[in-house]
């Protein structure tokens, strides 16, 4: 997974990282926050997640985390179905600054204020 970010990441501004890896891995999508892109034509969102958008936060709901091998995708609040779009599980409740999976599938969600890197098993 190849994650472009600013030049700058440290200048206490949110950080809008977006995910982009091979297009034949991801069947031509672009996740970018909380829309999936056609690749092969940007101007086609696939699928939008579902959220409240505020003019100053933006979408309650972005993508955080991809695994292509278990065909998943976090957000903080919620793991889903990277195909079907559908709710797998909610994550854990620790408001978190990273979100990613491991080799396994295993989802981990670390919060800095927290003091807490935790570790979710998601049950597919």
């Amino acid at each position: 997974m190849k994650q472009c970010r600013p030049a700058a990441t440290d200048d206490g501004m949110n950080d809008d990282t977006v995910l982009v890896d091979e297009p034949q891995l991801l069947e031509f999508r672009l996740f970018v926050k909380n829309k999936v892109f056609d690749a092969e034509n940007l101007a086609t969102v696939r699928y939008t997640l579902p959220s409240i958008y505020d003019p100053f936060d933006g979408a309650s709901e972005n993508v955080y985390a991809i695994d292509l091998d278990h065909e998943l995708m976090a957000t903080k609040n919620y793991v889903y179905h990277l195909d079907r779009y559908d709710v797998v599980a909610p994550t854990l409740r620790l408001d978190p600054d990273q979100v990613f999976f491991d080799v396994d599938g295993a989802l981990w969600l670390l919060s800095a204020s927290r003091h807490k890197l935790e570790k979710q098993e998601v049950r597919r």
